[in-house]
């Protein structure tokens, strides 16, 4: 799973692409990934910087999200980390690092 996440543009917005993505993040059968692009913006939830991550909606046979997922922001300034929040029962968060 990965995420790429590119500055906003001339048209003020900012576009991610991810590869093996979960359309639910509860879900982790085989089938349920994708690759595919979306928008993110910064947004605080529970008091947690996080990066929002928006899909456009798939086609009939191209499962998308259907709502807006989230990824909080954790690590460092000068190594960051985005923690992808999953099921709460679940034995920690899966963590994507920057590459390179």
């Amino acid at each position: 799973m990965s995420v790429t996440l590119a500055a906003p543009g001339a048209e003020g917005r900012a576009v991610a692409s991810v590869r093996n993505w979960p359309v639910d993040p509860a879900d982790d059968s085989p089938g349920s990934r994708f690759d595919g692009s979306a928008t993110w913006d910064d947004d605080v939830v529970g008091g947690e910087l996080s990066v929002r991550l928006s899909f456009a909606p798939g086609g009939l046979w191209d499962e998308r999200p259907s709502r807006a997922q989230y990824l909080v922001v954790g690590g460092s300034e000068s190594e960051p980390v985005l923690l992808v929040r999953e099921d709460p029962d679940s034995c920690g968060d899966p963590e994507l690092r920057r590459a390179g």
